[in-house]
């Protein structure tokens, strides 16, 4: 369904209107879609990791962690390297992350310092313990947290060790580093851009001053447009905005238009590639206002901001959420991914069949014995070993986020029964469309699709989520 009018907002609420009603009944055909937003929960893996994976622990604890072992089975894989930058200079409001580390002056910070050396180590054990990771890594990525709050003489100490150790002459054009527009960032972009690393992501956030002095972010609309000029100068392939829909200021659509129109700008000058929307999640330790009420303005942004940048910007949308130019391929959805090596507190590894998840306390981190008489390991708190269905269940979450998928009839013959009837289920109510071996998220798919996934969860993996969400509403409303 389409609703674009770019001369006329009350067709567009009136069209809505109708995809409202249309998403209410789905809503209230399946047990695990849900509107309110307060239920709206994203997985970035399977099993979720972000419920710390307690509930598997009792069971798991008898798996021993053999790094050795996991590394045999690992030699052909392709590497993909995550680094946790957990530090900020002050907690946002709406900021979910559990444990943010703040630093008040990081030009001369001390925990800085001796976390890198950390990061450092935990490269030479890596490296010795997965050989192939030397050649065969493809993907980087700097995360937080705030990657630019590390000094650069601190992020050049980091790069030249990573350098020494592992080949970063073949990059997919998605690594990348995030900056805050309140950091001064000129030398590490000349560092960046000395390494080969081809993509920015600018945690904008919002261009409103009224909204960005709200949630306690500490740079104006001028300073969001400096930077990005000055990143566009340093000649990088592709810069990424973030965006977040859903902020109080944006239930009046005039002002979520404003901040449409700002990224209009900039992708007709050349300045940005690509922006990613992200809707605003109630989360214990946040402090901006949630209602259910708020999933209706919230969803009608969403679908403005879809036909706005979809129909009039002639961008393309892949993964949901994502709005880019470049035309990205649809892939197979049992396609081999990265395998994704984690470093800093609380990051997860996917290595095969294996999940991995760091020591998430930094003081835990940080004193974590990485070396003993026998071996040397790396600061690992939880281990999973996932069984063949529940590495396809993984590869089908992906899929569905990805928007698009192939499936063909030799990926159908390994699914289970269960698997293809839910397939089938997602045709019948309209979430998904199938063209012969293409399926695509329909328009109600792509508003649901953070949750489609939990249709395959095996019966404990969905209580967790459950009792997951359920204690998240209490701690945010208790």
């Amino acid at each position: 369904m389409r609703f674009w009018s770019c001369q006329d907002d009350q067709l567009f609420l009136s069209r809505f209107d109708a995809f409202w009603d249309t998403l209410k009944t789905i809503e209230r055909k399946h047990k695990y879609l849900s509107l309110d937003p307060r239920q709206r929960y994203w997985m970035d893996t399977y099993p979720p990791l972000t419920m710390g994976m307690h509930g598997q622990e009792q069971r798991q604890k008898k798996i021993r962690l053999d790094l050795g072992m996991i590394s045999q089975e690992c030699q052909g894989e392709i590497f993909s390297l995550y680094f946790h930058v957990g530090f900020c200079r002050s907690r946002c409001a709406y900021c979910r992350q559990y444990e943010v580390n703040l630093i008040r002056d990081p030009k001369h910070s001390d925990l800085l310092r001796r976390y890198v050396d950390v990061l450092k180590k935990d490269i030479d054990i890596s490296v010795s313990l997965f050989p192939a990771l030397q050649r065969r890594t493809r993907h980087v990525y700097f995360g937080g947290g705030t990657p630019s709050l590390l000094p650069a003489r601190l992020l050049g100490s980091l790069l030249e060790h990573l350098l020494k150790r592992v080949d970063l002459s073949i990059l997919s054009p998605q690594s990348t580093y995030e900056l805050n527009p309140q950091d001064d960032v000129g030398d590490l972009l000349e560092m960046l851009k000395a390494i080969g690393l081809p993509r920015i992501s600018i945690g904008v956030q919002s261009f409103d001053d009224r909204m960005l002095h709200f949630v306690g972010r500490g740079y104006s609309q001028g300073d969001i447009f400096r930077v990005i000029e000055r990143v566009a100068n340093c000649g990088f392939r592709s810069i990424n905005l973030d965006l977040i829909n859903g902020f109080p200021l944006h239930q009046e659509l005039g002002n979520w238009k404003r901040e449409l129109e700002c990224l209009e700008r900039l992708f007709e000058s050349g300045a940005i590639q690509s922006v990613t929307l992200y809707m605003l999640h109630p989360f214990p330790k946040t402090s901006l206002p949630c209602h259910p009420a708020d999933a209706y303005w919230q969803t009608r942004n969403l679908c403005f901001a879809r036909e706005y940048l979809s129909d009039r910007l002639h961008l393309h949308e892949k993964p949901i959420y994502w709005f880019q130019k470049e035309k990205m391929e649809t892939e197979e959805a049992f396609a081999p991914a990265f395998s994704l090596l984690g470093y800093g507190n609380s990051s997860y590894s996917s290595l095969g069949r294996w999940l991995l998840q760091n020591e998430s306390s930094l003081k835990a981190y940080m004193e974590q014995e990485r070396e003993n008489q026998s071996q040397s390991t790396l600061p690992v708190k939880h281990v999973f070993r996932l069984t063949p269905r529940q590495m396809q269940i993984r590869s089908l979450l992906f899929a569905i986020r990805s928007g698009s998928f192939r499936l063909g009839r030799k990926d159908l013959a390994l699914m289970s029964v269960l698997l293809k009837k839910q397939f089938q289920r997602f045709v019948q109510d309209g979430l998904l469309e199938r063209k012969k071996d293409l399926y695509r998220l329909t328009e109600a798919g792509k508003i649901f699709a953070h949750q489609m996934p939990i249709f395959f969860f095996d019966p404990e993996a969905k209580k967790n989520l459950h009792d997951y969400l359920d204690s998240r509403f209490a701690a945010q409303h208790g």
